[in-house]
């Protein structure tokens, strides 16, 4: 992934690492801007890897009380599958909350799937992450998003 920059200061993305052990806790982690909390960042980009094996794992933790985009680029191959997600998410005891899909393009025949889905745990959200490989349910892909929040 290319770096951005502000004021001509390169900043590089959050790593979460391989989502059989690590997430990203939405609410603690800090954006690259000055140090604002992601769910109330302007910009924040992220990187993770994941197995192949179509289980769903958490991506995101205390994933609420947020809106924006999420653009992720990812797959197992160098031909990546792209996707853009906006979100207008509460908590479950409100109960008004939208996920959704704004677009998928497929990178190619062999580049696999991954899908997303919100879940309610408590009294808050998850944000869950699967991915399938076209190869093998052994291979490890790579994957990068951009977060861009929106504040009234």
């Amino acid at each position: 992934m290319s770096s951005i920059s502000k004021s001509g200061v390169d900043l590089n993305p959050l790593v979460i690492g391989n989502l059989a052990s690590n997430y990203l806790n939405v609410t603690t982690a800090k954006d690259e801007f000055g140090g604002n909390s992601m769910r109330n960042s302007d910009f924040a980009k992220v990187s993770w890897t994941c197995q192949g094996d179509n289980t769903w794992r958490t991506l995101f933790e205390n994933f609420q009380d947020a809106r924006g985009t999420l653009e992720i680029w990812g797959s197992d191959t160098s031909a990546m599958d792209r996707a853009r997600y906006s979100f207008a998410v509460t908590t479950p005891a409100y109960g008004v909350s939208d996920w959704g899909n704004e677009s998928y393009l497929n990178g190619g025949w062999n580049t696999g799937a991954f899908n997303l889905q919100l879940i309610t745990v408590g009294s808050g959200y998850n944000l869950n992450f699967q991915f399938s490989s076209y190869y093998s349910s052994n291979n490890v892909g790579t994957f990068y998003a951009h977060w861009r929040g929106v504040f009234s």
